[in-house]
């Protein structure tokens, strides 16, 4: 599925291309956050280390967060390919201490019933000491239907560590590719009954213009089923 973003791609990919260094971009210093985006606290930045010539490097694990923040559909695949359906994809932060400090609230819909999402999760992503992979922590929420809509609402809201389930197996690793992030889940452990599957997989590229994944259902004996 590929997955584009919309009204909001101005500030996005200037947000991102500062968050990346890419100081050539104008406005750059000026408008690494906007301002109906700035977080709450300014004493708390992002820069977690020195880099060149003692330049702050950015957290990758807020870097592929602001690229996954905001609204997303796959529109416009599915009116080139007849086999996909117009999908909505929505992710926000949310405050959740005993999960991490970077976290997401995920809403999927089918473009034509958002107010019925057929999945929910809460990813926290972390990266590794190395800053090239980040991981994303995949949770099952206990009472999903009490967050529908989440993104929209005023204020958000506070996820607490009881309220969801850490699903075994399916945390997905991304690898830093150029100015994009790879990667996907690692081997059969992430369980799926959907449609006859035993374990599922997924591939998935974030990067400052949008989202791409591919899923996948495999039968026990490693045959895709979905």
């Amino acid at each position: 599925m590929e997955y584009g973003f919309g009204a909001m791609s101005a500030s996005r990919l200037a947000r991102s291309a500062c968050l990346l260094g890419l100081a050539a971009l104008a406005g750059c210093a000026q408008n690494a956050l906007p301002p109906a985006e700035a977080p709450a606290s300014a004493s708390a930045p992002p820069a977690v280390a020195a880099g060149v010539a003692g330049v702050p490097t950015v957290d990758p694990a807020e870097v592929v967060l602001t690229w996954l923040e905001g609204a997303f559909d796959s529109r416009r695949q599915a009116q080139t390919d007849d086999e996909f359906l117009a999908i909505s994809l929505r992710h926000c932060r949310v405050k959740a201490p005993e999960l991490g400090s970077r976290v997401l609230y995920v809403e999927q819909a089918r473009a034509d019933a958002l107010d019925q999402p057929y999945r929910q999760r809460v990813y926290s992503l972390v990266a590794d000491p190395t800053g090239e992979i980040v991981y994303s922590h995949v949770y099952e929420l206990k009472d999903p239907k009490a967050l529908v809509g989440l993104c929209d609402r005023a204020g958000g809201a506070v996820v607490a560590a009881a309220a969801v389930t850490e699903k075994e197996g399916c945390r997905v690793r991304l690898a830093r590719a150029g100015e994009a992030f790879v990667g996907g889940t690692e081997g059969r452990g992430c369980g799926s009954a959907l449609r006859g599957a035993r374990y599922a997989t997924s591939i998935i590229e974030v990067s400052p213009l949008g989202v791409r994944s591919w899923d996948r259902g495999f039968d026990e004996e490693g045959a895709q089923v979905w």
